[in-house]
């Protein structure tokens, strides 16, 4: 693999674990940026950085053992190169350990640390001359508090499945709206009418259709909530927290009359531009987009609605197999200030539908007091019915962790 895609993935890794910025819209900004490349060199880019951030715990361990300097003592941009690096020589087999040290003394040259290349080098031939010595314990690779709390809410076995899952590659899932020419390099999905898996090294773009909207990428989570929402023909649809849009515009694909709302603008600029790809106005749908705060009331939708979707902002901790910045971002004191947001915004959702009407809640997490306990206050709280609710959790259930919750009011 050529200097440039792992100069890309330096650059993708210092963005996301030096400055802050999300993992998978890095990711996806890098993959569309260089669309150029060949399918084999996207997946190699789209693996280091994944994989180093899912690792980075064990390969941080791995530095401190190998290097005189602790890894949280050095220079960001050495940090980074050898993690990367590491990376390449303990988790694929494909990479000679020659070409991962030799483009990461390149790396460090290139960024102004010639000084430190031999530095870099020794840590790196001294690692490779001992791998099969060392011991990956995939638990290691999550803060002990998450581990903790699936083992304690879930049991040991549950939660061993939770994270092996959690570092497997995922795929992308897209939803087909109309019938492709080419299901060339899609995976049928079981018990999905509509959801295909991309396979690894296949670019969504290159999937025929994309332009005019023939599908969408959307994750079966979304996909599920939209089962849950039983949406008839006509029926009025406010999605309270919407971007990017997939649900919104599978809601107006059931016949809904959908409202796509979301915080800012930037989010709502990314539903309309998915609603303008996949063709809505041609289609005669009512789907309209406007940018606001769940979190504050609005008389005029009191009673209005026959569908509420409430997919509402969580921990993310059932999608840490696909968003692996979560895992580092996320603090176990942060739980509670979730349920706090996700109270007030429940608050108000209840009271814009019909009687009746159905809420649909729905987090990306797997915990408790997010999910099954929230629902538990909202009865207790408010005139809500629960229906039906389900926890999946990745390795047992297909695709993410992920909780569904289905209430009417009454």
């Amino acid at each position: 693999m050529a200097s440039n895609e792992r100069e890309i993935i330096y650059e993708s890794l210092i963005e996301i674990v030096e400055n802050g910025s999300f993992s998978h819209v890095v990711e996806k900004n890098v993959l569309d940026k260089y669309d150029y490349l060949e399918g084999v060199e996207k997946a190699f880019i789209k693996r280091v950085i994944e994989g180093t951030i899912e690792n980075q715990l064990i390969i941080d361990d791995v530095i401190n053992d190998y290097s005189k300097v602790k890894c949280n003592k050095l220079k960001p941009a050495i940090r980074t190169i050898l993690r990367m690096s590491i990376y390449q020589i303990l988790f694929m087999d494909k990479v000679p350990d020659s070409a991962a040290c030799n483009e990461a003394v390149k790396i460090a040259t290139r960024h102004g640390f010639k000084s430190l290349s031999g530095f870099v080098n020794g840590v790196l031939r001294n690692v490779a001359r001992n791998k099969t010595s060392i011991k990956i314990d995939t638990n290691n690779a999550f803060p002990e508090w998450i581990v903790e709390h699936f083992e304690s809410n879930y049991g040991k076995d549950i939660s061993e499945k939770i994270l092996k899952s959690m570092q497997e590659e995922s795929l992308v899932t897209i939803r087909v709206r109309d019938e492709l020419s080419d299901y060339g390099g899609l995976l049928k999905v079981k018990d999905f009418d509509d959801a295909y898996y991309v396979s690894k090294g296949k670019s969504i773009y290159d999937i025929d259709g994309y332009e005019s909207g023939k599908f969408i990428v959307q994750d079966l989570s979304a996909q599920r909530v939209m089962k849950f929402s039983g949406i008839k023909e006509n029926d009025m649809v406010l999605d309270l927290c919407a971007s990017p849009g997939g649900k919104a515009i599978h809601a107006a694909d059931l016949g809904g009359i959908v409202r796509a709302r979301d915080l800012t603008d930037d989010k709502i600029l990314r539903i309309d531009e998915n609603i303008e790809r996949c063709n809505m106005s041609s289609r005669k749908v009512d789907i309209t987009t406007e940018a606001f705060d769940a979190a504050v009331f609005d008389e005029s939708s009191v009673g209005r609605y026959d569908v509420v979707i409430a997919d509402l902002p969580c921990s993310g901790l059932g999608v840490m197999g696909r968003k692996a910045d979560i895992r580092f971002k996320t603090k176990k004191e942060d739980l509670n200030a979730l349920v706090s947001i996700q109270r007030d915004i429940l608050t108000n959702a209840w009271q814009y539908l019909k009687q009746g009407g159905k809420l649909i809640y729905s987090t990306c997490t797997i915990n408790k007091d997010e999910n099954e306990n929230q629902v538990k206050w909202m009865i207790e709280k408010f005139p809500l019915e629960l229906i039906s609710e389900k926890q999946y959790f990745p390795g047992i259930d297909e695709g993410d962790g992920f909780y569904i919750a289905q209430l009417i009011r009454k």
